[in-house]
């Protein structure tokens, strides 16, 4: 993952910050650090803006040290098999895009399929509850092709 990836990984994994908000002050042409450094009033308000601000004096302090544990967050992601894009990456499944509330990031397990497959996705609250889970996970089982595998799996 590059830097530009990590930083988003950890800008919409902060509390608070969902896909709205980020939409909102994020580009395509985006530079994160500079995000992270100025800071953004959209941000910075109320109580979502607290994990940024914490996350913003850490960055202001020590930025490769930051950046270092940002890395390891995600590096330890992909070692459990979860992956991430964000809707300014090559790797953002197109047809997502062209929805009007589309999510600013994916955490997906396994592969994207390529754009011609139909899917379905299953999309969910950052912290599932119990239910949820199994909810997910039987509503999917209904959904596998039994030589192909699961069609497609989102947990955002």
């Amino acid at each position: 993952m590059d830097r530009r990836s990590i930083i988003a990984l950890a800008l919409y994994s902060l509390n608070g910050l969902g896909s709205g908000v980020l939409q909102s002050v994020l580009t395509k042409e985006f530079d994160a650090e500079m995000l992270i450094e100025e800071g953004s009033e959209k941000i910075s308000k109320g109580v979502r803006g607290e994990a940024f601000r914490k996350l913003q004096k850490e960055w202001r302090k020590d930025r490769e040290g930051t950046f270092r544990r940002m890395e390891k967050y995600a590096e330890g992601m992909e070692a459990e098999g979860i992956h991430f894009t964000y809707c300014y990456d090559e790797g953002y499944p197109k047809r997502l895009l062209s929805l009007g509330d589309h999510p600013f990031g994916l955490f997906y397990i396994g592969s994207l399929p390529s754009e011609e497959l139909p899917v379905v996705s299953v999309i969910g609250a950052r912290e599932c509850s119990e239910y949820g889970w199994r909810c997910a996970e039987d509503f999917g089982s209904y959904v596998i092709d039994e030589k192909e595998g699961p069609l497609f799996y989102v947990f955002i």
